[in-house]
């Protein structure tokens, strides 16, 4: 785990894997196909079925975003002060 909670990333790799395998955890929290789902548009896939290479790294931002909000709130819950 990186030493401060804001350097903590989701990759398109990391994408990738839970569009194609489900469920995984990164940096200690869990995502799924479900939060790929939410944050998918429309034309974001092939014909294929596979998720385009921009739309692989929009998603890995919004959930490197959703992480940092998660680590920085059970930071807070448990009675530490984020980095």
């Amino acid at each position: 785990m990186p030493e401060n909670i804001f350097d903590l990333v989701v990759t398109p790799a990391d994408v990738d894997w839970i569009d194609h395998y489900g469920p995984a955890l990164v940096h200690g929290h869990r995502f799924t196909p479900a939060d790929i789902a939410n944050a998918e548009y429309r034309s974001d896939r092939t014909t294929t079925g596979r998720l385009r290479g921009y739309a692989l790294e929009r998603i890995a931002r919004i959930m490197t975003d959703d992480l940092s909000y998660r680590a920085v709130h059970r930071a807070l819950r448990h009675g530490q002060e984020p980095d």
